[in-house]
């Protein structure tokens, strides 16, 4: 939760930092270069699966996991004391975007492997259902993100360096972290199957299919969240002209139905005998059908319209999230589950997940086109359905 809440404070924030770091004439570029510098975050994300994969694998998950929040720490805090453009020039933009690529990393190594830490101590007990319960701490981590971001932003709306204190106080924050992290026990799997060889390369052996597979919905997933956490409020502020803060509380309300969604995943998988492709598949088909209709919603301007789509985004969200963890668990064996699940997912994030804020901007300002943010989701949707068509064969990985 405290690892998210710093990584995406950036997106949330991106129209006050724009001007800070990336100032220019036009406001809509300034934008985009900062969603760019935002999407570098997800570019960094595959480094951060491999150096903290190769620790978790081979030294332990709970290593991994305690020297992630120390680096995200260490970065958040440098983003918010940062000094901005005006101050010391393009050194500010370029500092900026290596605080994004180090938060990457750090992510990187954190996202996975604390879906890994939690689904292998209940591996033989509800490991679905512990996977999706573990899938809200994203949602949470947006959620902090915002409301901190919004209690800021309403204490003074016209300071230009109001937006560098939800940076310190998430630095400060991950103390708890640490606290929390130096108590837990390693996970039993790990006792038992710690990796002797490179968990890398022996992931990538494993199992090609499941690889591609893995990838394809990890796209899906980090588009579909970036969507919800990050696009709504900037959609909402720079195309439709609501106040920065309005937009920021329609983005909490998106986030706590979407948080709602996963747990209700979480408790339907618990409860009965689903198919964990049955869930799959159908979240899949509603993102398809349902992502264009809820940019035409937002597009109206009106409260109650803008309620039913995030309710609609909500429903999906919480499906394939929901699914997210226990699905790739299974893609990979357990000498190597912490490297292969953080890569893949990441190789993801990075290349196509992480970018869609800028995508969506950058398709809305090229074409004019309301409904093509929307259309990209659901394309992305229907590549997956269609890999996953075309790749199902035999189990989806190891049952142990």
């Amino acid at each position: 939760m405290l690892e998210t809440y710093d990584f995406v404070l950036c997106g949330i924030l991106a129209t006050k930092m724009s001007q800070v770091f990336f100032p220019s004439g036009d406001s809509l570029s300034s934008l985009l270069l900062m969603l760019i510098a935002y999407g570098v975050g997800f570019v960094f994300r595959p480094l951060g699966a491999v150096i903290f994969g190769y620790v978790g694998d081979t030294r332990g998950r709970k290593t991994a996991l305690f020297y992630s929040l120390l680096g995200m720490s260490f970065c958040t805090a440098g983003c918010g004391l940062l000094p901005g453009y005006e101050t010391i020039s393009i050194s500010s933009s370029i500092l900026f975007f290596a605080f994004r690529a180090l938060q990457g990393i750090c992510i990187g190594g954190e996202a996975q492997g604390g879906s890994t830490f939690v689904i292998e101590h209940f591996w033989h007990h509800d490991p679905g259902a512990s996977g999706a319960f573990f899938a809200t701490s994203n949602g949470l981590g947006a959620l902090l993100a915002t409301i901190v971001s919004l209690i800021f932003l309403s204490i003074d709306t016209q300071s230009t360096h109001i937006w560098r204190y939800p940076f310190l106080f998430g630095s400060m924050v991950g103390a708890v972290g640490f606290f929390i992290r130096r108590f837990v026990p390693e996970t039993p799997i790990f006792k038992k199957y710690a990796s002797l060889s490179n968990p890398i390369t022996s992931s990538l052996r494993y199992n090609t299919a499941g690889w591609l597979r893995a990838f394809c919905y990890f796209a899906l997933i980090t588009s579909v969240t970036q969507f919800g956490f990050t696009f709504v409020n900037i959609y909402l502020h720079t195309f439709l002209g609501f106040e920065k803060t309005a937009a920021l509380a329609f983005a909490c309300i998106g986030t706590v139905l979407a948080m709602s969604g996963v747990g209700m995943t979480g408790v339907f998988l618990k409860r009965y005998n689903v198919e964990l492709s049955h869930m799959i598949h159908i979240g899949s088909w509603l993102t398809f059908i349902m992502a264009p209709f809820v940019m035409l919603l937002l597009a109206s301007g009106d409260f109650t319209q803008i309620i039913v789509a995030l309710f609609i985004l909500a429903f999906f969200t919480g499906i394939l999230c929901g699914t997210a963890p226990y699905f790739i668990a299974l893609q990979f064996k357990h000498d190597h589950r912490y490297s292969g699940s953080a890569l893949v997912s990441n190789l993801a994030s990075g290349l196509i997940g992480g970018f869609f804020p800028t995508i969506g901007v950058f398709l809305l300002k090229a074409t004019h086109a309301i409904i093509m943010p929307g259309v990209y989701i659901a394309g992305l949707a229907m590549l997956f359905l269609g890999v996953d068509w075309f790749l199902r064969r035999g189990d989806r990985g190891e049952k142990i």
